[in-house]
């Protein structure tokens, strides 16, 4: 159904999600989140409760390899489902059914990152966005888990074509996202979210270390600042007026 790569950055504490798919809306229904928690893949024949169950689970201190453990007891069709987890201290497991589709299935688990996929033409695109995570030299997640999502693409990966794709970056610090864009239908969606994600990164992405964190604390850009001058760029990009934060 879909090829994903999952990444954790050790030093910033990041976690998230870059995935594409054949069927439309990926990241609404396949991509789950939570700063406070990790981030989960739940694939294959589609139950989205395995996502929302993980999270649960990862914030109530079960570890993924434990999560998969409960969910294999609790779903009846579990050798239908790809699951894949990274909780936000870095903890990592994946399953892949048994009778998961038509096509190619699998996954690889590395340093901070796990690549799966299933109903692909084979597993060369598994280690392609193995080897661009690898030896991505970009400094933000959000950058590698796109570029290992582009090469992964570019092995044209899903046997019955691609129409969506999602990227979500959480950090520990808080509960929201730091990135959060779908490309719900698309005929090249992976292109249309690089463009999505260029468009955010100039804009609001600027401000959202100054919006309030999970421990109460805000940091608000003194005048004349260098905060102050990003804040001055951003109302340069965004197409509404009398915008105040």
């Amino acid at each position: 159904m879909t090829f994903s790569i999952l990444g954790y950055d050790q030093e910033n504490k990041e976690f998230g999600i870059a995935t594409c798919s054949a069927i439309p809306c990926i990241g609404e229904y396949f991509a789950f989140g939570d700063g406070s928690a990790g981030v989960v893949a739940a694939q294959g024949s589609c139950n989205p409760y395995n996502g929302l169950k993980s999270i649960h689970y990862l914030k109530d201190g079960v570890t993924p390899n434990e999560i998969i453990a409960k969910l294999k007891q609790s779903d009846e069709l579990i050798q239908k489902r790809q699951i894949a987890i990274i909780s936000n201290c870095g903890l990592m497991a994946c399953y892949t059914g048994e009778n998961l589709g038509n096509g190619v299935k699998g996954h690889i688990i590395g340093k901070n990152f796990i690549a799966c996929g299933n109903t692909l033409e084979d597993l060369q695109t598994l280690e392609i966005m193995k080897e661009a995570f690898e030896k991505s030299n970009e400094k933000h997640l959000y950058l590698k888990l796109l570029h290992a999502l582009k090469m992964g693409d570019s092995t044209k990966a899903d046997i019955r074509g691609r129409q969506s794709a999602g990227l979500h970056v959480y950090s520990f610090k808080n509960d929201y996202p730091i990135i959060k864009i779908n490309i719900d239908d698309d005929i090249n969606p992976v292109r249309i979210l690089e463009e999505k994600v260029s468009n955010f990164i100039k804009s609001f992405y600027k401000i959202i270390p100054f919006f309030p964190q999970r421990d109460g604390t805000q940091s608000i850009p003194e005048p004349d600042s260098i905060e102050e001058k990003i804040f001055t760029e951003f109302k340069k990009n965004v197409r509404v007026r009398n915008f105040h934060i």
